[in-house]
């Protein structure tokens, strides 16, 4: 059995491989934490692929011989003095199962003992980077395309929180709404759009605001949204403008609820019917003028139809 101590020397060296292990280690996390910022501060890909590089470089071993390219979607983004060189790693971004780009990163110069300059804990950050890189560019991916489709819907759409403050709205529902732009909107509460009364209604002759800042009233409509399976289809709503005029639309709401089955938001998906209801006044209109020219006029005239002879 040998029992020999280990030299100063080689306790100085396992000291300093320690504290070498723990500073890597500290860069790592680093370089982590910057690219979940950049994740939480642009929504944009191809800014945050653009700042990626030089984060990448400076955390690994020798960032002053350290080159990083990551090639994306037919683009490159890299540090300044990137070459190919003898000594490369690589690691492929994967979206929705997919190859979608490259991160390589190279060594100008080999300055350790090994074969391979690079660390076993580098390429264990490098699988980490490109698999988060991977879910950043998804995400960002579908959000654009939900942007893209909520902005170029017809109707207008608007999304309010469970305490009824408006959260999103679509350009359509600004201009249905009579609102430049649909950041005007957004903190609102919803009954703002709300008319002081609504005719034909059951709540006619009273304010409605009165009745949707009741706590126990706005209950009661959320318990009846849930009895209809939180889904209330192609009914009629007059919307208060921004100038106060009343715009009517065919709405549809639907109530969302999270993972435990908590009511956490609302949809409304509405268009301007205003055409219509004009068609529709002057159809009635026209009708009203039929029906009193055939009731007062001084001959008698009958409607008969030309199929089956019967008369009207």
């Amino acid at each position: 059995m040998n029992n020999r101590k280990p030299t100063y020397e080689e306790l100085e060296k396992k000291l300093r491989d320690v504290e070498a292990l723990l500073a890597h280690r500290a860069k790592e996390l680093k370089c982590i934490s910057e690219l979940s910022a950049l994740a939480e501060t642009m929504d944009n890909v191809n800014d945050i692929l653009s700042e990626l590089p030089h984060i990448l470089k400076k955390s690994w071993q020798f960032p002053e011989i350290t080159e990083v390219k990551i090639s994306c979607s037919g683009n490159t983004y890299q540090t300044k003095k990137f070459e190919q060189t003898s000594w490369v790693m690589n690691s492929v971004i994967m979206v929705e199962d997919r190859p979608t780009g490259e991160i390589f990163i190279t060594c100008r110069e080999n300055r350790t003992d090994n074969v391979d300059p690079f660390l076993k804990e580098e390429y264990e950050l490098l699988q980490i980077i490109s698999e988060r890189l991977g879910e950043i560019i998804e995400r960002l991916q579908k959000s654009n395309r939900y942007e893209v489709l909520f902005n170029s819907l017809l109707g207008g759409i608007i999304k309010a929180n469970k305490e009824g403050i408006i959260t999103e709205a679509n350009p359509e529902a600004a201009k249905i709404c009579g609102y430049e732009n649909p950041n005007e909107l957004i903190g609102q509460p919803m009954i703002s759009l709300y008319p002081d009364e609504l005719p034909g209604n059951e709540h006619s002759g009273k304010p409605i605001t009165n009745f949707y800042t009741k706590p126990i009233k706005r209950e009661e409509l959320l318990k009846k949204l849930k009895q209809e399976g939180g889904y209330l289809h192609n009914f009629e709503f007059p919307f208060k403008k921004k100038d106060n005029s009343i715009v009517p639309t065919l709405c549809n709401i639907k109530m969302l609820f999270d993972q435990k089955g908590e009511y956490n938001e609302t949809i409304v998906i509405f268009t301007d019917i205003s055409d219509r209801k004009i068609a529709e006044k002057t159809i009635k209109a026209s009708e009203l003028r039929f029906r009193t020219m055939f009731s007062q006029a001084p001959l008698g005239i009958a409607l008969i139809n030309s199929l089956n002879g019967k008369i009207y």
